[in-house]
């Protein structure tokens, strides 16, 4: 399975972060100094790595404020150097996921198709001294519906 994460270049404001700032600060929670979003997008099954990267470039980031990374979800237990807390948020198996579904069609008209499916997702990279059980008040009570939705933090 490959995981995209599609990101705000630097130089461009991240609106979806600042958001989410504010909506800490107006829950009266302290301690995160910065936060970044990134939209995910999980493809898996028959699909060549070159078209994973066409799908990127093409579909999922826009190419002047979108910048994007490329990895296998086996591969995710990378050195966390910046000190980052991420949660990450994605819809419970069964719940209807009609941003995946549109992007089933987008890559089909990339001439992109075969036996592969599309799931979505979002997440956010924290900085700041917060606990884990603060970590997950933020996910499960700001940025997730626990009806529909699960996270996965990492610290």
């Amino acid at each position: 399975m490959y995981k995209i994460e599609v990101f705000m270049k630097e130089q461009f404001k991240d609106g979806k972060a600042d958001s989410f700032l504010d909506d800490l600060k107006t829950a009266g929670i302290d301690g995160i100094s910065k936060a970044r979003f990134a939209a995910l997008y999980f493809l898996d099954g028959e699909i060549a790595a070159e078209d994973i990267k066409k799908a990127a470039e093409e579909l999922f980031a826009d190419k002047i404020t979108q910048d994007f990374l490329i990895s296998t979800t086996d591969g995710e237990n990378a050195e966390n150097k910046d000190k980052e807390i991420s949660i990450e948020i994605q819809y419970k198996k069964g719940v209807t996921d009609n941003a995946a579904k549109s992007a089933l069609k987008a890559l089909a008209d990339l001439n992109i198709s075969g036996n592969i499916s599309v799931k979505t997702g979002r997440k956010y990279y924290l900085n700041g001294g917060i606990s884990k059980e603060m970590a997950e008040t933020i996910a499960y009570k700001i940025l997730a519906n626990a009806l529909i939705e699960e996270c996965r933090i990492q610290f």
